[in-house]
């Protein structure tokens, strides 16, 4: 029967596997461990999980409206500067949605 396997190393899993057996003693059967968990030698502790600074997330953010207006920052406020009040309200709605993400970047 194919079991689940961590492979840990230094304490900590750092990558998974199946198979028939263990191919070493760094390969520890568990159905829960995850990459990045921690191994004491009987128990897997979950990884921490990294909350974002809000520096991160509005980063994320900005990429997150490139990505989804298929078009850089320079291009929208460019699109904006030549169509003024006559932008379609989408390209309107995704630089406010920009905007308001470079304003938590700004220095307080």
């Amino acid at each position: 029967m194919v079991k689940r396997y961590a492979i840990v190393k230094d304490g900590v899993v750092v990558n998974m596997a199946i198979g028939l057996d263990a191919l070493g003693p760094d390969w520890i059967e568990s159905e829960a461990a995850h990459i990045g968990d921690a191994w004491d030698g009987e128990v897997f502790t979950a990884a921490p999980v990294a909350v974002p600074t809000e520096a991160e997330a509005a980063i994320a953010a900005l990429a997150e409206i490139d990505r989804r207006s298929g078009m850089s920052r320079l291009l929208r406020e460019t699109l904006l500067a030549l169509a003024g009040t006559n932008a379609p309200a989408m390209l309107k709605t995704y630089e406010t949605q920009a905007a308001a993400q470079r304003a938590k970047l700004a220095p307080k």
